[in-house]
């Protein structure tokens, strides 16, 4: 990178994206663009060229931090023109969990508590009171239920710091050194306040025990040598809804309805995004007809899409009546 090729302005961005991004210590970046403006669309940056990218272990496209920095002259571009820029660390061993909308008071009452958070940044100002956004890293485990589990301390720790409404333990979060564009936000700069990287203990043993006490609440196991003996359909239907093992009928549990949806959830927004259109609502409707089309019972669909669709809440504040309506349009 040429140094002459870049303003002062670009240069400050360059030195905020890099110290931010090096504290949260993500194996690539994921770029997404906000629109604050009409006739603007929500794009994945990342669809744009093909050229400046790295490839992570699942094949999905994603930033490097020197890709990042070599970016910021469009970016600024873009979001001079109305949108604004978020950023998403992905890791195959960590997770980076987004406490958003902090207050003063409620940061205080976080660090107080023995949280130790990776990155600390202003994000708006509104009244003359700061907002905040904190970032803290716990380790992550390979397994079915290791997303669902963090999703929960998500929320559990938004709900008594951040944002109530925030649900998933994959979510972005402002790109230091950029504007805020929604309205009343005088467009704020977000700025770094804490750049550690360091990893939070404390949450670190909170998902552990979320670990546990879902092993200590999970039924035994069906044994191999029984299901070897069921009808062959019967055979099949554990990968979906529920079997009958000669004693009842066994769930499959619904973290495995969970996974599905995800999985499909993230295939279905690729497509829309290399469209130029992500369209949240309508990629729900697409993947519950897929899991219905499957086998997946209507319990398991409507708790996937609480559970696993993207700022549903945000999205559908009357979020129980928007998943009722999926579940009766699937029965006609």
């Amino acid at each position: 990178m040429k140094t002459n090729d870049y303003s002062k302005a670009d240069l400050v961005k360059i030195d905020l994206i890099t110290a931010q991004l090096s504290a949260t210590m993500g194996d690539g970046f994921r770029i997404t663009l906000k629109p604050r403006r009409l006739g603007l669309f929500p794009r994945n940056y990342g669809n744009q060229s093909k050229s400046k990218r790295v490839e992570t272990g699942d094949n999905e496209i994603l930033f490097s931090r020197l890709q990042l920095s070599e970016e910021v002259k469009s970016l600024a571009k873009l979001n001079i023109i109305g949108y604004e820029i978020y950023v998403t660390p992905i890791s195959s061993h960590t997770h980076h969990i987004v406490i958003d909308d902090m207050s003063p008071d409620s940061l205080k009452r976080f660090i107080d508590d023995g949280y130790k958070p990776a990155l600390i940044q202003e994000s708006s100002e509104k009244d003359g009171v700061l907002n905040y956004q904190s970032i803290i890293i716990v380790n992550r485990v390979d397994n079915k239920i290791e997303q669902h589990l963090a999703n929960k301390l998500v929320m559990s720790l938004n709900q008594k710091y951040g944002d109530p409404k925030l649900t998933g333990v994959i979510h972005p979060f402002r790109l230091a050194g950029f504007a805020n564009k929604k309205e009343g936000r005088n467009n704020f700069f977000t700025k770094l306040i804490q750049a550690d990287g360091c990893g939070c203990l404390k949450a670190d043993k909170e998902l552990i025990d979320l670990r546990l006490e879902f092993k200590n609440q999970q039924p035994l196991p069906v044994q191999p040598e029984t299901i070897s003996k069921l009808p062959k359909t019967e055979r099949e239907a554990p990968t979906v809804g529920s079997y009958n093992n000669g004693a009842g009928v066994i769930p499959v549990a619904d973290e495995v309805a969970f996974e599905a949806f995800t999985r499909r959830w993230q295939i279905e927004e690729k497509k829309s995004s290399e469209r130029g259109v992500i369209d949240k609502s309508k990629i729900d409707w697409i993947v519950a007809q897929h899991m219905n089309a499957i086998g997946y019972t209507v319990d398991q669909i409507a708790k996937s899409l609480l559970e696993r669709s993207p700022d549903l809440i945000e999205r559908h504040p009357l979020h129980q009546k928007y998943i009722s309506q999926i579940i009766s349009r699937l029965s006609w």
